[in-house]
């Protein structure tokens, strides 16, 4: 956590010193420097929680302030289409996160990340039965989380909003 939020801030560092002299005459320049750094925040954040509802709060966060970055320059039509693309691939990722959050709570009925491993003993028990195939707690739980991650990361055959918000 404490490497990986060190890598995240210091590339938040030199992102920031590009923009400086990138958008020093723009307008809103404000306004973009607050929406990076609150990104960049709400990343560290997520990477410090140890429970799953901050964990959803801070994923929330960055999905929206993503959107506002995406969306910087509004009034381009081709912008708030990329950016809407965007959010609307975050809203599959969030419904991934959200369906983990509450298989991990009906399993082990705490919303701690650091009980993980009470999660590994009882879902060894615990199985869905879908037409011909058994899932277990632990496969289906992983299996969402996979699909936000993939999803809120461009991975996998999600990555048809990431081009677009290049622009």
């Amino acid at each position: 956590t404490v490497s990986f939020s060190c890598t995240t801030i210091q590339i938040a560092f030199f992102v920031n010193i590009f923009s400086i002299f990138y958008f020093i005459n723009e307008q809103k320049f404000i306004k973009f420097f607050i929406l990076l750094n609150f990104f960049v925040f709400s990343m560290v954040l997520l990477l410090h929680t140890n429970n799953f509802i901050l964990l959803f709060l801070f994923w929330e966060c960055i999905g929206i302030t993503s959107y506002f970055l995406i969306n910087f320059f509004e009034l381009k039509t081709i912008v708030f289409k990329s950016a809407f693309k965007a959010f609307s691939f975050n809203r599959v990722s969030d419904v991934g996160i959200l369906a983990a959050l509450i298989l991990y709570y009906s399993t082990i009925e705490s919303f701690e990340l650091s009980e993980i491993n009470f999660m590994l003993f009882f879902s060894k028990n615990m199985y869905y039965n879908y037409f011909f195939f058994k899932i277990s707690n632990l496969d289906l739980f992983l299996f969402f989380l996979c699909i936000a991650i993939c999803c809120k990361s461009a991975q996998l055959g999600l990555h048809f909003w990431l081009p677009d918000s290049m622009e």
